[in-house]
């Protein structure tokens, strides 16, 4: 059954909405998920990632660095009573080589994780005089399987450190703190560029050897108004090299010097850029220290979107200052936020669209459970919320046109229950009211009640208007909390309102959810138990009494396919074979993480199913499905009732108690990736204790004769749905 709570409407002023509102675009698409130290974080600046060839992702603070799986959170920092603890808890950089060991630069030196007992090995730096030292030093980067690139900041030096040999060489001199290393295979040639510091240095080596260096900006070193600080530089290609700024977003050409600078998006600047990424479709993400992330083309040279921190938006980034920006190979962005903890989705996926948020009705300091959603005939989309007194106009672009308060005839405002709008006409609809049927002039705004003869005068009688349909002939059929009617139209234009069939004789008559199929005939669900079949018998004006079902569930919403009557009920899905009429439960059900079926959408034999758990997709000729949730992009796992519409572009529109979620179901494509297994850990014998310190690294296990049962854990590292994995 579908719930019809009162919506009593007020009067207002119209306020018209203005895109300007807001500085940035909003974010229609991507649900950040967060990691913190409430969740396990050591700290809650983390300023580098990386995931490794396990599919483990690393994250290095200022407090430690961080091993996770998608659940779990491993830490590992300095400890002076474990020589075996990492050496330095402020991480500068991590690295994995060709042979799949973890470095790690950090406070006090390099070290190497020992994925056999997951331990560390420390390297101290060899200083000048050949002694050994814990100083702070970044690592860069590896110019072939052995030869580790880092920024020995004590000794003002680029050095490489043979991870083979464990020997130190001496590269060049350098007054940089930070920086990036780029081979190019083509020329076969590394290079380096400095940042965090006002101007940066672009070194060019071949075999290891420096062959040029050209030195950017540095000539405002002394130059206040002018000076240029570069916070990262990401090296595109030899001619591209995108700078971070504190003036905006630089493309540099390093060949010929030439540069521009992007610091405006919608006319508001863009400034105080602090890192930046390319997503494997070749998108530029960019961080601010302050003003959220963006996406820039490189194409149009324009930045596109724009991703902040929203207070009532919990799938909203973490923080609006961002310090450090990464994608995995799966297209998670992971982004650091200053004080913040980490943000992580994953955008290689649009599918999903989010309208009408928290943050867009904040205007009017209104919740956004959308209740009811209907298109009129210019394709403007209507909508009306829970417990909010009006209902709101949205362009075919679900943008905000207008919020309505409906006024009756004498200028006062309709103070009833509005439950669905009927569009009709170019300028007309019928509204069902708890108070009867009314006339509302989209024009004027105005609603006009229209009288029509009432099978029962009691409360929530035939007054109380439910649902409304048309007719294969253009004439209304609306259900009542007493009586079936239908509004008739002659051929001079009037219209006519009478009791309709011969279900008004029934003893129970409050009807809810009414469907007419291609057959013409038409399906009426009371809120009891009882479902009825209706078909045309002789006149095209008289219908007859078909069938009648015992039906305890309610029907929410009738759907159809060639053969099929598609029935989302309250106790899962229900086929009602319209060939010899019989009933029965849909195999799906026993697929479908949840019993109530607030709404159906079939399309090309494929099934999508909304629920109070997400939405779930059906492929009946390969029997396979998946289940969509907020981590796939919805704004909410829980959809409302019969609260969905299908545009001629093939987009659907349907509300949640989040606003209302938009998508292409023709456009769905396989965005699942696969979990990685990793054992993490085994034990024998039932024991607390691990057996193994890890098992992964193990390729044979042998136990002893008294050891006679062993079990083990494993990870099944995956950032999306991680919880749903067994």
């Amino acid at each position: 059954m579908q719930l019809r709570t009162p919506h009593t409407i007020w009067f207002l002023l119209f306020a018209i909405f203005s895109n300007a509102v807001f500085a940035q675009r909003f974010n229609h698409y991507y649900n950040f998920s967060h990691l913190n130290v409430e969740n396990g974080l050591p700290d809650n600046t983390v300023y580098h990632f990386l995931q490794d060839s396990k599919g483990f992702m690393w994250l290095g603070s200022r407090n430690g660095i961080t091993l996770f799986d998608g659940i779990r959170t491993i830490n590992y920092q300095h400890n002076d009573q474990d020589k075996k603890s990492i050496s330095g808890n402020f991480i500068t950089r991590i690295l994995e080589d060709s042979n799949h060991q973890i470095w790690i630069g950090n406070s006090a030196g390099i070290d190497l994780f020992n994925r056999s007992d997951n331990s560390f090995t420390h390297f101290s730096i060899q200083a000048e005089d050949g002694q050994m030292e814990d100083t702070y030093c970044v690592l860069l980067g590896f110019s072939n399987p052995y030869n580790l690139w880092f920024i020995d900041t004590k000794w003002k030096a680029i050095r490489i450190f043979n991870t083979q040999s464990k020997k130190f060489r001496f590269v060049v001199s350098t007054d940089a703190v930070d920086g990036m290393l780029y081979n190019n295979p083509h020329s076969k040639t590394t290079h380096i560029w400095s940042y965090l510091s006002i101007g940066s240095s672009h070194y060019i080596f071949k075999n290891d050897s420096l062959i040029s260096q050209d030195r950017f900006f540095y000539e405002t070193r002394n130059k206040d108004d002018n000076a240029l600080q570069i916070f990262h530089v990401y090296s595109q290609n030899d001619t591209t090299a995108w700078l971070s700024t504190a003036k905006g977003l630089m493309e540099l050409n390093p060949i010929s010097h030439n540069y521009r600078i992007y610091n405006n998006m919608d006319g508001k600047p863009v400034l105080e850029i602090r890192a930046t990424a390319m997503s494997p479709k070749g998108l530029l993400w960019v961080s601010t220290g302050g003003f959220g992330m963006y996406t820039f083309d490189i194409s149009s040279k324009k930045f596109i979107e724009n991703f902040r921190n929203f207070v009532l938006d919990p799938y909203s980034i973490c923080s609006n200052n961002v310090v450090s920006l990464y994608f995995d190979r799966v297209g998670n962005i992971w982004c650091g936020g200053f004080g913040n903890g980490v943000s992580y989705a994953n955008v290689e996926t649009r599918f999903f669209s989010k309208n009408l948020s928290k943050v867009e009705l904040d205007r009017w300091k209104k919740e956004n459970n959308v209740y009811w959603v209907r298109s009129d005939q210019k394709g403007n989309i209507w909508c009306i919320l829970q417990d909010v007194l009006g209902f709101w106009l949205l362009d075919s672009n679900l943008k905000i046109k207008e919020f309505r308060q409906p006024l009756l005839e004498n200028g006062k405002p309709y103070k009833g229950s509005l439950y669905e709008i009927f569009f009709d006409g170019r300028n007309a609809a019928w509204c069902t009211t708890d108070r009867g049927i009314y006339r509302y002039n989209v024009r004027t705004n105005k609603m006009v009640q229209v009288e029509y003869p009432l099978i029962s005068r009691e409360l929530f009688g035939s007054n109380w208007a439910n649902s409304m349909i048309s007719l294969h002939d253009s004439s209304l059929l609306f259900s009542t909390m007493g009586g079936l009617y239908r509004i008739s139209t002659d051929d001079h234009g009037k219209q006519s309102i009478l009791p309709f069939s011969e279900l008004n004789d029934k003893p129970f008559k409050s009807f809810d959810i009414i469907f007419e199929d291609r057959e013409k005939n038409i399906y009426v669900k009371d809120i009891g138990e009882s479902l009825y079949v209706l078909s045309l018998s002789g006149t095209p004006e008289h219908y007859v009494l078909k069938k009648q079902f015992d039906f305890p569930a309610n029907v929410i919403q009738f759907t159809e396919d060639s053969a099929e009557i598609y029935m989302a009920t309250s106790q899962g899905l229900f086929l009602l074979h319209k060939k010899n009429l019989e009933v029965e439960k849909s195999p799906v059900n026993n697929r479908l993480p949840f019993a109530n079926v607030n709404n159906i959408l079939v399309k090309k034999g494929k099934i999508w199913l909304f629920g109070d758990k997400g939405l779930y997709y059906y492929n009946p000729s390969e029997k396979s499905g998946r289940l969509f949730t907020t981590e796939d992009g919805l704004p909410s796992n829980r959809f409302s009732e019969f609260c969905m519409i299908t545009t001629t572009s093939g987009e659907c529109i349907t509300g949640t108690n989040n606003g209302l979620v938009s998508f292409f179901p023709d456009k769905l494509k396989d965005i699942i990736y696969p979990p990685r297994a990793q054992l993490i850990n085994m034990y024998v014998n039932d024991s607390v204790n691990g057996f193994i310190a890890n098992p992964q690294e193990t390729k044979a296990v042998v136990l002893e004769h008294d050891q006679n049962t062993f079990s083990f854990e494993f990870s099944s590292i995956s950032f999306q749905h991680a919880l749903a994995n067994r």
